[in-house]
């Protein structure tokens, strides 16, 4: 007795059979694994960037003093006076 020899459509179709039922049981496993916690993550310090500019930046200078208005100063009250 002799065998007939397999055709190319069955060895496909095995082989498309045994990705499927691997994908299967990767996707069972991966299910049934409870997940993992994930790590709190920490950011990184930034360091602020000097970005240079035109003009340069104001500084206050050491021989000007600002200009203030002076206080109010309060007037004497009006001494009272004899009435006519």
């Amino acid at each position: 007795m002799r065998r007939p020899k397999r055709s190319r459509q069955q060895i496909f179709f095995w082989i498309l059979s045994v990705i499927v039922v691997a994908s299967m049981v990767c996707g069972s496993v991966a299910i049934l694994i409870p997940p993992r916690q994930p790590e709190p993550i920490m950011p990184t310090p930034v360091t602020p960037i000097v970005i240079p500019t035109w003009t340069p930046t104001p500084t206050p200078e050491v021989g000007i003093s600002p200009v203030t208005p002076a206080p109010p100063q309060k007037q004497p009250p009006a001494s009272p006076s004899p009435s006519p």
